[in-house]
């Protein structure tokens, strides 16, 4: 069956197609401002954008030969690599949301041992240890705030969907879960870095202190 559009030529009907509608809204633009057959703009279109590769960060499509996305620069996962990606990802994110509970048990400790600290040094060296555990608490605080978000809605809806994902993968699915589930794994992983610098530093100022 085929319909008619003004000042054009037959076009095919497409019954099916799982095309993302602004891009489904560009070619239909563009078909209908040059008269020409959409039915061919499609299949062209269909065939860049089954065979390109999302990028998992940003979303952008790049050729298959390309090993960095375009617009960002992120390395670009394979589709047959999509789903041990997931995995390993969601794995890990699991294992960091565990661990965090730890990281705060040994940052409140090491804050502890500081103001213990306190009570012995000078009063010259006092301003300076109140800095530093200042420093220490925000870092806590930014820590214990990760664990509540993990307790609720949206650490841990990423996780489910991602395992739900998992059981039963859906390529167009994928490259968008990937990206939440690496962009929640960034930011725990920058927690407990910078927890593990603050005791370090806490350790190293009071070896520092006792020193003296």
């Amino acid at each position: 069956m085929t319909s008619e559009p003004l000042g054009g030529k037959p076009e095919k009907k497409l019954i099916s197609l799982r095309l993302p509608l602004p891009l489904l809204e560009e070619i239909d633009t563009f078909a209908w401002k040059h008269r020409t057959d959409r039915s061919d703009i499609i299949e062209k279109s269909c065939r860049h954008y089954i065979t390109a590769v999302p990028c998992t960060e940003c979303g952008t499509l790049n050729p298959q030969s390309g090993k960095k996305c375009a617009l960002c620069g992120a390395r670009l996962v394979r589709p047959d690599q999509w789903v041990e990606k997931l995995r390993t990802d969601t794995d890990e994110l699991i294992f960091r949301q565990r661990q965090l509970c730890d990281v705060e048990t040994r940052l409140e400790s090491s804050i502890f041992s500081l103001e213990e600290l306190e009570e012995e040094i000078s009063a010259e060296q006092k301003p300076f240890l109140k800095f530093h555990i200042g420093d220490s608490y925000l870092t806590l605080k930014e820590i214990q705030k990760a664990l509540i978000l993990s307790g609720t809605a949206d650490l841990s809806k990423d996780i489910r969907e991602a395992e739900a994902l998992l059981e039963d993968p859906d390529q167009s699915l994928l490259p968008d879960m990937i990206g939440r589930i690496s962009h929640r794994l960034a930011e725990l992983e920058y927690l407990e870095g910078r927890a593990e610098h603050t005791i370090e530093s806490n350790a190293e100022l009071t070896r520092k202190l006792t020193a003296d």
